[in-house]
């Protein structure tokens, strides 16, 4: 459900940062169309399973699925196992994340072409009851929404709180005191808030709930009929395996982190039921029997670069799909990431910005770097080629961290054990407040570190409690760090402050 770039790089230089400072204090603390999807040929096959066997020697997957498209043809390739410890198929379901605004930017165009919604309409003509503390809201269309132009941004409004909004009559209440970050339809700012308000004009103007108008509409007419919608993040579905995240380059599970995934997120699919929908979106608008679900014209309006965009990532951004570029091709595609499960698919374009009817997604329920897959499967599809995996980061993080949370845990000890001597051996005043300041800043560090991290990872800040649920789930050992730097520095500043309080009055200057 995060924005569809790759955090991790950015997060592997802020640990190291924290190296600097945490290493600092341990110096201080030291003594001193619609055509239905075909089967692929299986030289096609053995293509995608060397590919899919890359990717799993440079990323710490435990289960993966992928789907290769290609002029109506389809491959299928996985690895791992799924719930119930069966080899995973096509047809095991995966959370696809923010893969999910494709299909809600699909429903809305629907009812556009339906003369049910506007596009360039303000949005309180869909949904009356939506206000925030910002005149600007007033002028927030369908189309900003779809396409992140809005002004509605992180440092207005704190969109990833636990416990999160229940649904989107929560979030209209919520915003009601947020403001803006931007004039409407001036700056592109990723935000899941305008998908949730996207599922609410839905409901709006169906009048049912944003899951069954999913259903009927898109999911039953195309055949994804192991597709489903939750609109909380966490949600149990029937089948769904439990998410990952990796500790010292192996993945371990996980639960899911409480989030409002409504119109933003929350659909759980399978490649067979993705390769239904990839061959949707590189069609006409029509189905496999030639029903219209879309106007060809709205679909080619989800697939362009919609104004003030070009600050996203790739280049521009649609409805719901974002311009990129795998090797030398240009591409339309998404990618889809939760704290434990993670996913992206890849579109081919000609010249003219139009699928070329080359495709591949890839579904993890690790976090990782689905999106390399599918740009190599795409591309390699294609005929072309790709540079090659780069190796996950994470491990050299999970050292860093591990060794560090050692080093900081074993000077906490010994500070706390040494406290009784420690006002004997530490008489001078600055020397006694280099031993209290030096814990109680690696109190701060630990307590500041996840919020921190989810500035890095989110753009913004969030609640202390929200950061630290993040960070325990993508990277375990950096969290591990942060407790073991409050555990010390707490520790530390306790038994220095009794010990001295105890010198004192054996001195006779306490009473």
């Amino acid at each position: 459900m995060r924005s569809p770039t790759d955090p991790v790089p950015a997060a592997l230089s802020v640990v190291f940062a924290i190296v600097v400072a945490v290493v600092a204090l341990l110096v201080l603390a030291s003594p001193a169309n619609g055509a239905s999807p075909g089967v692929a040929s299986a030289a096609d096959s053995a293509t995608r399973a060397s590919a899919l066997a890359d990717f799993r020697e440079t990323q710490p997957v435990h289960a993966v699925a992928a789907a290769v498209l290609r002029d109506g043809d389809v491959s299928f390739v996985a690895a791992g196992t799924d719930a119930a410890g069966a080899p995973v198929s096509e047809h095991t379901p995966f959370r696809i994340a923010s893969m999910s605004k494709s299909f809600t930017a699909a429903l809305v165009l629907q009812l556009v072409d339906e003369g049910r919604l506007e596009l360039d309409a303000p949005l309180t003509a869909a949904v009356p009851s939506f206000a925030m503390d910002d005149e600007r809201a007033a002028r927030v269309t369908l189309r900003q929404l779809l396409s992140h132009t809005s002004g509605i941004g992180a440092a207005g409004y704190r969109e990833f709180e636990v416990p999160p909004p229940s649904g989107a009559g929560e979030v209209l209440d919520e915003l009601r005191t947020a403001h803006l970050v931007a004039e409407p339809g001036t700056r592109y700012e990723y935000a899941n808030t305008n998908f949730a308000l996207a599922a609410a004009a839905v409901e709006h103007a169906t009048g049912k709930p944003f899951a069954d108008v999913l259903e009927a509409r898109l999911f039953v007419p195309l055949g994804m009929l192991d597709s489903t919608s939750t609109t909380a993040c966490e949600s149990a579905v029937d089948g769904l395996s439990t998410g990952h995240g990796v500790v010292f380059d192996r993945p371990v599970a996980l639960p899911e982190v409480p989030g409002l995934c409504l119109g933003s997120g929350g659909i759980v699919s399978t490649t067979a039921d993705l390769a239904r929908w990839l061959a949707f979106q590189v069609g006409d608008g029509t189905t496999p029997d030639g029903t219209r679900l879309l106007r060809a014209e709205s679909l080619a309006e989800m697939h362009r670069a919609q104004s003030a965009t070009a600050d996203a990532s790739g280049g521009g951004y649609g409805l719901g799909w974002q311009l990129g570029e795998a090797g030398d091709r240009s591409t339309l595609g998404h990618g889809g990431a939760l704290v434990t499960w993670s996913s992206h698919m890849t579109m081919l374009t000609d010249a003219s910005g139009r699928p070329d009817g080359t495709a591949a997604v890839v579904l993890t329920d690790t976090v990782s770097g689905a999106n390399v897959l599918a740009d190599r499967l795409a591309v390699e599809a294609a005929g072309g080629s790709v540079a090659p995996f780069e190796r996950d980061p994470r491990l050299v993080v999970d050292i860093v961290a591990a060794t560090l949370a050692a080093a900081v845990l074993a000077i906490g000890i010994a500070g706390v054990l040494r406290a009784r001597s420690w006002p004997q051996r530490r008489r001078h005043v600055v020397t006694r407040t280099v031993g209290l300041v030096w814990p109680l800043a690696a109190l701060a560090l630990g307590v500041a570190l996840a919020p921190l991290l989810a500035t890095v990872f989110f753009g913004a800040g969030m609640g202390v409690l929200t950061s630290w649920c993040y960070t325990a789930g993508m990277m375990p050992l950096v969290a591990i760090l942060g407790v073991a730097l409050v555990l010390t520095g707490a520790g530390v500043v306790v038994a220095r402050t009794v010990a001295l309080r105890r010198a004192a009055r054996a001195s006779g200057t306490i009473a």
